[in-house]
């Protein structure tokens, strides 16, 4: 007989090993969980289990999953008439660790019937103990204080932080974010607890509890909580997003901390006053510390935006570095020319346009103004910003006909009687020669190092070539020829076959201006300026080309021909209906396309003679050590000779890669143009007309109204299309 119940569980009725009792179970259950979780450990049925002090003494209790309740579904006394409704709640204890809520009234009928016939089975559902079931608790909630969290629409929190998260402040109000302003110490949320409910306990005696459930509700940046209270820390954007209360500053800021802005979206629910330190508080936890305009501050807190709007408001900006004024001439004269008055009819009034600028001998050209020390700015961190000093070296040096006095110069004199020419580097005097009627046989051709001013035509077959700029009063006819190393100013027109006029831009941007271009090439290192018309003719510019619309039907056009600009054209009108094949658009610029043809003939011509010294050498391919090897073979009488070869291979590779070189650079300033090069026609294209832009090509195939164009990844693309 076993020493007591607990070690006659080591066996089972029939004595067999059946491992760790549920005593062991459970006391290793509480191990591994806490005493609410350790009735999981137990059997939902029970094993049989021994009743009193013989293995034929038994019974089967099941137990509820939630320990709530335990059913004697089985037992039998095993013959055993001593045993008792005491011996049942023994067991119940020992082998089933029941403890609470055992019905002794139900044991004590159980018993009775089983005593009625100690070797019989009893079966039935009798539920021997009864748990107390807890009361839940009501769980937690937030209750929000910023008004509008029931608001319909609701606030749209994720477009608030796309939109201050933008780079340009055109982007930041382009967004359709609305928002709640909130003061600074504002209560935003409360959190109402869950309450504990009432408990319970299981059959066990472990004590049930169902609490209700809090909410999630964290604390992003600017909140704080205090107990079961969230409170905004500064004045800006309440913010809700996955659980977290935040408040976003409603500053923003350009990236290069040089300009703050307040941003006003439409609010949801509006903010009843705006205090200046709550503004100027807010700046500063966003590290603001110089710059504040403050008249803007106290106006945006007097005079407070509607709710509907949405604004920009500056309220703090950095001082901006100044750079050190470069040494340099200040001039005694009006340097600035002007665009010239076109008239009605689209000549050129050429005594508006300040072309010509007129000294006398001895006259002052200008004073040497010294460098100045930049001043350093202020970001809004405050942050230095260090200015640039002028550079203490003139860059504008004495020209023809000009002298200086001082060393180094500090004055500049005209030598003689003539007209200034202010170029990048060097200021220029040019005596003036002056043509009282037309350019004809009577005059025949000019060559002159000076200004040329015409006060009539340029008639047929005739040439003016001019060292300085050339002023024509009347028109320049079929055949005639122009260059200058100025500027081109021709009050009427250019008309007929073989006229030629170029304006090289060497003492200045040589600028071609002309009331029309008829059947005629113009050339210009600058821009190129059309009062009427250009038909028919090819023109090419550094800079830009415009067509103004004076003379009547034909005024703005562009008709037939090749006109290309390094930048810009502008026009009325392209093409007509009865004319066809007229090219226009952007290109290199006279001056680089030249430079690109010399490079593409120094490139062929080292490739052709690179080639025959290789054959000469009796070789495919330029190889260092062969090379030498040719030289240390060859026969003393030779080997000068195949020195020298080798010598020209060699200069024809770098001078080759210096080509190949220049040839990247230009293609870098042509790719640099066409990124913001524009081709603006303002009324009508035609088909037929071809639009280029560098190596894109764009065909009109029908009449089309005016638009701007622009080189897109995809091609010329009209602006109006997008």
């Amino acid at each position: 007989m076993p020493k007591n119940r607990r070690q006659a569980n080591r066996t089972s009725a029939t004595g067999k090993e059946v491992g760790d009792s549920l005593e062991q179970r459970y006391v290793k259950a509480l191990h591994d969980k806490s005493d609410a979780d350790a009735s999981d450990a137990l059997p939902t049925v029970s094993e049989r289990q021994t009743l009193g002090n013989t293995p034929a003494s038994w019974m089967v209790v099941e137990i509820s999953p939630d320990g709530l309740q335990a059913v004697l579904r089985r037992i039998s006394f095993g013959g055993d008439s001593t045993l008792t409704s005491r011996d049942i709640a023994g067991a119940l204890a020992d082998q089933y660790y029941i403890e609470d809520g055992i019905d002794q009234d139900l044991l004590a009928q159980v018993a009775e019937r089983a005593l009625a016939d100690p070797h019989a089975v009893v079966t039935g559902n009798f539920a021997v103990a009864r748990g107390m079931p807890a009361v839940p608790g009501q769980d937690g909630c937030i209750e929000y204080s910023f008004s509008a969290a029931a608001t319909v629409p609701p606030p749209s929190f994720g477009r608030l932080q796309e939109a201050f998260a933008q780079p340009t402040i055109e982007s930041v109000l382009a967004s359709d974010a609305t928002g709640i302003l909130v003061a600074p110490g504002q209560q935003l949320a409360r959190l109402i607890p869950a309450s504990p409910g009432t408990a319970g306990r299981d059959i066990y005696g472990h004590r049930i509890e169902k609490p209700g459930a809090n909410p999630a509700l964290k604390t992003g940046p600017h909140v704080r909580q205090e107990g079961a209270h969230f409170f905004s820390t500064i004045f800006g954007y309440v913010c809700l997003i996955d659980s977290e209360l935040s408040v976003i500053p409603p500053m923003w800021i350009s990236s290069d901390n040089m300009k703050a802005y307040f941003i006003h979206f439409p609010q949801v629910a509006p903010l009843e006053t705006l205090e200046p330190q709550w503004l100027r508080d807010t700046l500063a936890a966003l590290g603001v510390e110089c710059g504040l305009v403050e008249k803007n501050i106290a106006e945006i807190c007097r005079r407070p935006l509607a709710a509907h709007a949405k604004k920009a408001l500056l309220l703090a900006r950095g001082t901006a570095p100044q750079a050190g004024v470069d040494t340099h001439l200040e001039f005694s004269f009006d340097l600035e020319k002007r665009a010239g008055k076109i008239l009605p009819d689209g000549s050129i009034d050429l005594r508006e346009r300040n072309s010509v600028i007129s000294v006398e001998e001895g006259q002052l050209l200008g004073t040497v103004v010294q460098a100045t020390r930049g001043a350093p700015g202020t970001d809004l961190l405050g942050t230095v910003l260090v200015a640039r000093d002028g550079k203490d070296a003139l860059a504008v040096a004495a020209g023809e006909n000009v002298r200086t006095e001082g060393d180094p110069p500090t004055t500049f004199y005209a030598a003689t009687n003539g007209h200034v020419h202010v170029g990048p580097k060097r200021i220029d005097v040019k005596p003036v020669f002056v043509v009282s009627g037309d350019v004809d046989y009577e005059v025949g051709n000019i060559d002159t190092q000076n200004d040329v001013q015409v006060n009539g035509n340029i008639k047929s077959g005739f040439t003016v070539k001019a060292g300085g700029s050339i002023s024509i009063s009347g028109t320049v006819e079929s055949g005639a020829v122009l260059s200058a190393r100025g500027d081109i100013i021709i009050a009427h027109g250019i008309i007929g076959e073989g006229a030629k006029v170029t304006a090289q831009g060497i003492l200045s941007m040589g600028k071609v201006q002309t009331q029309f271009i008829q059947n005629a090439t113009v050339m210009s290192r600058g821009d190129i300026e059309v009062g009427s018309y250009i038909f028919n003719s090819r023109v090419r510019a550094g800079g830009k080309i415009t067509v103004s619309a004076g003379g009547g039907e034909r005024g703005g056009s562009i008709v037939g021909g090749e006109v290309l600009a390094a930048s810009h054209i502008a026009c009325q009108v392209v093409g007509s209906p009865t004319t066809s094949g007229t090219r226009m658009g952007i290109g290199l610029a006279p001056e680089l396309r030249a430079r690109l043809a010399k490079v593409d003939k120094t490139t062929e011509f080292c490739d052709s003679n690179t080639i025959r010294l290789l054959r000469t050498l009796g070789l495919q391919t330029v190889d260092a050590q062969r090379l030498k090897a040719i030289v240390r073979q060859a026969p003393a009488t030779k080997k000068q000779v195949l020195s020298e070869v080798i010598k020209k291979l060699y200069d024809l590779l770098d001078i080759r890669e210096k080509a190949i070189a220049e040839k990247e650079k230009l293609q870098k300033a042509l790719e640099a143009t066409l990124a913001d090069a524009e081709i603006d026609v303002a009324r009508t294209l035609y088909a037929g007309v071809q639009l280029v832009m560098g190596d894109s090509e764009l065909a009109i195939r029908s009449d089309r109204d005016g638009s701007r164009f622009r080189l897109q990844p995809t091609g010329i693309q009209s602006l109006s299309d997008n």
